[in-house]
């Protein structure tokens, strides 16, 4: 819900994009039950899947209240079984721009492998 931002969604993205740490969200909306069709409350997982998904993190989805400590555990277990990578780019440059990074992992064993990982950098600026 959102009803009064500091930051524009653009802006939001922008500071999810430089975050060092990955980002993992989770979706509470449920239909406004109340018949006030003035309620605040709006649907938007896609928002929350833009700010996840460039950092590494994910969007969960919690429709049920009573299922929010089991995605709240998920996402703790998947913090604790997940590799971390260093990378170093060849060329160094200092001009504080975003530079994208593509992630690719071969299986051995044929076994299906899913991998989320930052989009980027922001290079540091002189």
């Amino acid at each position: 819900m959102d009803n009064h931002s500091r930051y524009s969604k653009k802006e939001v993205k922008g500071l999810a994009r430089e975050v060092a740490l990955p980002i993992y969200t989770i979706n509470m909306w449920q239909p406004d039950r109340s018949g006030n069709r003035y309620a605040i409350q709006r649907r938007d997982p896609g928002l929350l899947e833009e700010l996840a998904a460039p950092t590494g993190g994910r969007s969960f989805a919690a429709r049920d209240m009573r299922k929010l400590t089991s995605v709240a555990e998920g996402i703790g277990l998947e913090i604790r079984h997940e590799y971390v990578l260093g990378y170093a780019p060849a060329e160094h440059h200092l001009d504080g721009k975003f530079r994208h990074v593509s992630v690719k992992v071969n299986s051995t064993g044929g076994e299906k492998v899913r991998i989320f990982h930052r989009a980027g950098y922001v290079a540091p600026a002189q």
